[in-house]
């Protein structure tokens, strides 16, 4: 099964250190896939991009938010997830989003190496 649709992110906020960023505009394009491999186990996978995002900070300083996530695994709780998205004002790169996780055997691993958090 495949399925594939766009999510509005108008009016969401992203907290970083320096900055609050509002979206004013954009959506997240969603890519989503599942399977059942030869042993009977269902495998997934969704790929989530941003699609012409545009932010706002306080100071009405306009920026770019560009990346994707990616997460998948297995029914039997193998998951990994990555996170990667950049904010991007006519001085290069601001902020980050950097985040890698990792759920297996009941125990969330995750590392954060970015500068703002997922909503």
């Amino acid at each position: 099964m495949k399925l594939r649709r766009h999510v509005d992110l108008t009016g969401g906020v992203l907290p970083c250190p320096t900055h609050t960023n509002t979206v004013t505009s954009g959506s997240i394009k969603v890519v989503f896939h599942e399977s059942v491999g030869a042993s009977g186990i269902n495998h997934f996978t969704e790929t989530d991009t941003a699609d012409h995002v545009r932010l706002v900070d306080e100071n009405g300083n306009v920026y770019s938010f560009l990346g994707s996530d990616w997460f998948g695994g297995r029914a039997d709780q193998i998951l990994t997830a990555t996170h990667m998205f950049n904010i991007v004002g006519p001085g290069g790169v601001s902020d980050t989003i950097k985040l890698v996780e990792r759920f297996r055997n009941g125990e969330l691993i995750s590392r954060d190496f970015g500068s703002c958090e997922l909503p």
